[in-house]
């Protein structure tokens, strides 16, 4: 069905909310006028949850350890980690929780939810009501998430040959923000997640079309006794659906089931609240018949299988471009991207090719021409498929380049393996070449694909590079220190080396007097190659302080001095050691 067939359906299913009906909304001669009485009492609920959240964090700043995130996705590392943590015993007691009640905390508590309650609330003051998109196949990508998230890792040990990793409690962490994204990411996610996704998709559209937890939990749902049901006072005004932002038919399920059997039904208790007769209610009964669950099922859909086919691979094409892009982009935002990028490029399509589109309720093109809306729009939807291309070319040549250095390191033919390393040095030359931003760790994978090639010169550039932007990694400065040495820049071999002392102290990992000892030979070496420099006898005067003889470490300092009277490094060095 293509989407003015979809339009004409759903107008015709929306015009009973306009049949004057006795009893309901009004006066027999008054249009009925929905609303839900439960959008305050939620809004609260959502913002005590976001109250706890920020006391969470503050607990985090002021004590350095507190509660795990309560994050269900951290429920994964239990493959990889053995952890069992706060995230997965709370994805286990919401799973439990909603094979009784049903999907509860979709409604009334999570986050994400609130994201997208708020977004659709803003664009309602912008006159924009989004409608949902109903789509055969992209439905199943919150089920393919799940799977990366929860079972992938276990799957892939077990393809591996490897055990179950030992299990341990880690229900508390010193850094809660380890495996969330950063500021950018978190923004970008709150703009695709929220009001992108609403725009385009509906209000839940991330839950439709984004959520790995909405699968787990919808899943749950069907086997959940406490339902939306319905009493004979229903007379089939529709207000339950209208006020609906779960995108379920409510009076046809009542109707046809006696109760919600949609799995989408997120229990905000809205068309309890809407309902006229007060025909609604939560209650706790038996289970919808199977054949039920079936009919339930059938719906009207926005593409015909030859666009349902075009989406599928549009979206694969996006999540290879967006998953871990620049080394930033975390993998639900990912998923967000490429069915985002499936769905307007199919619109494009249309766009393109027929006499009259709508895109949501904007015009874009009415009797062969673009409209303004349609040319803004249309521009929009180029720059993002280009930007999304421009992506995967930059993914392809990472992904090659890295897979080939990871096939070197396991060659045992030296030709061979020189061509492999030559053939990862270009792929990831190429990826940071023309992307548009270059990531840390390419910098320090292009640095070792050049030093295990023996060019030492080119690795000390990229490391040299990515010390600049980590200067407190002390393994970044161990790298350029490695490579200094391999082109016998000794004196720069030096100086990387006592910033790689530096970034440990100021890490909490001071100087001990045993590991001076240790590292005095290898010092000793340097001075010895590079007599007139300045940077090997300054980090020997460091070692020879830090073991205990601060007397030879002045005297060495006041003798470097004399050679090197202008130098600052030597006095602030003195200054340190408490030299006069």
């Amino acid at each position: 069905m293509g989407i003015r067939e979809t339009i004409d359906a759903a107008s015709a299913e929306l015009a009973i909310l306009q049949t004057p009906r006795g009893g309901c909304g009004g006066t027999t001669q008054t249009p009925a006028e929905p609303r839900s009485r439960r959008g305050r009492w939620r809004a609260l609920v959502l913002l005590l949850v976001h109250a706890a959240i920020a006391v969470h964090i503050g607990l985090w700043l002021a004590g350095r350890r507190t509660l795990a995130p309560l994050e269900p996705s951290e429920a994964g590392l239990i493959w990889t980690d053995g952890a069992v943590n706060a995230g997965l015993v709370f994805l286990v007691l919401l799973v439990v929780s909603t094979l009784i009640f049903g999907r509860f905390f979709c409604g009334w508590a999570c986050h994400v939810v609130a994201l997208q309650d708020a977004s659709a609330w803003l664009l309602g003051k912008l006159k924009v009501r989004p409608k949902p998109v109903r789509s055969r196949l992209l439905v199943l990508v919150p089920f393919l998430a799940a799977f990366e998230i929860f079972l992938a890792p276990g799957l892939v040990r077990w393809l591996r040959g490897e055990g179950m990793p030992e299990l341990s409690w880690q229900l508390t962490t010193t850094d809660l923000w380890a495996r969330f994204p950063g500021p950018w990411m978190a923004i970008l996610t709150f703009l695709a997640v929220g009001f992108f996704a609403v725009w385009f998709l509906g209000q839940k559209g991330f839950c439709t079309y984004g959520c790995p937890y909405g699968a787990l939990f919808g899943v749950a749902d069907r086997f959940a006794r406490g339902r939306i049901r319905v009493s004979e006072a229903c007379e089939g005004c529709g207000h339950c659906t209208a006020v609906c932002t779960s995108n379920v038919v409510v009076h046809k399920e009542v109707r046809e089931h006696g109760m919600v059997v949609d799995p989408g039904c997120m229990k905000c208790m809205d068309c309890v609240s809407a309902c006229p007769k007060g025909a609604l209610s939560f209650g706790f009964g038996p289970l919808p018949k199977t054949g039920a669950k079936r009919a339930a099922s059938v719906r009207r859909f926005d593409f015909d299988w030859q666009e349902e086919l075009a989406l599928a691979g549009l979206f694969v094409v996006g999540l290879y471009a967006f998953r871990g892009l620049y080394g930033a982009v975390p993998f639900l935002l990912a998923v967000t991207l490429a069915v985002l990028f499936a769905f307007l490029t199919v619109s494009f399509v249309r766009f393109v090719r027929r006499r009259d589109f709508r895109l949501q309720h904007g015009v874009l093109r009415r009797a062969g021409k673009v409209t303004g809306t349609g040319g803004f729009a249309g521009l929009g939807m180029v720059l993002f498929a280009g930007f999304t291309l421009h992506s995967t070319f930059v993914q392809w040549h990472l992904r090659t380049g890295l897979a080939a250095i990871e096939e070197a390191s396991a060659e045992p033919d030296a030709v061979r393996r020189a061509e492999l390393l030559e053939r990862g040095t270009r792929g990831l030359t190429m990826a940071r070449d023309h992307g548009l931003v270059v990531p840390l760790e390419l910098e320090r994978r292009l640095g070792a694909a050049h030093f295990r090639l023996g060019d030492g010169a080119a690795a000390a550039v990229h490391f040299a590079r990515a010390a600049e932007r980590a200067p407190d990694d002390p393994f970044v400065w161990l790298e350029l220190y490695r490579a200094h040495v391999a082109t016998e820049s000794f004196a720069k071999a030096a100086a990387a080396y006592d910033a790689a002392l530096d970034a440990e102290e100021r890490g909490g990992a001071p100087l001990s007097p045993e590991r001076a000892m240790q590292l005095a030979p290898e010092v000793v070496e340097l001075v010895r190659r590079a007599p007139e420099a300045a940077e090997p006898t300054l980090l020997f005067a460091r070692l020879q302080a830090a073991a205990g003889d601060r007397e030879t470490a002045v005297q060495n300092l006041r003798s470097l001095q004399q050679r090197h009277p202008g130098d600052t490094r030597i006095a602030e060095r003195l200054a340190r050691l408490g030299a006069p």
